[in-house]
């Protein structure tokens, strides 16, 4: 599968840097992941980065919660039914919510954006140990 993370933070604490390339080292067994900044209030643009063929997954903090294995569930059916290219959108606008396939939250907290960003790295990473039924902690 193909992941495209599309966010509004232009810079990224080094802590987050620091682990979100840990997850991309880690999930490059089992797919490609990238992430991406699009500045606020900017929907054309964010819209040129969206394939045509992308399910898009919009995180809202408002939306409903999923637990882990449910977040699994729902990649693994992705995959499943051909949905290869994956879009998630971290706080799209009301117009771009529209064209969302799906929206959830990853916590019922409100987080701040990169830990958002972290946090979803972190989620695909755990869906995918899920779903290959490996051991997620070490």
């Amino acid at each position: 599968m193909q992941f495209l993370l599309l966010h509004h933070e232009k810079k990224l604490p080094k802590f987050y840097i620091h682990a979100i390339n840990e997850y991309q080292k880690r999930l490059q067994r089992y797919c490609k992941i990238q992430h991406l900044f699009i500045p606020p209030d900017n929907d054309k643009a964010l819209q040129k980065k969206i394939p045509s063929n992308a399910y898009i997954i919009g995180i809202i903090p408002s939306s409903s919660t999923h637990t882990s294995i449910e977040f699994a569930e729902t990649l693994s059916h992705l995959g499943i039914s051909g949905r290869s290219r994956v879009v998630f959108i971290l706080h799209p606008s009301k117009t771009l919510r529209n064209q969302c396939d799906l929206c959830v939250a990853l916590s019922s907290f409100v987080l701040q954006p990169s830990t958002l960003l972290t946090l979803l790295y972190e989620q695909i990473y755990r869906s995918y140990r899920i779903n290959l039924n490996q051991p997620y902690h070490k």
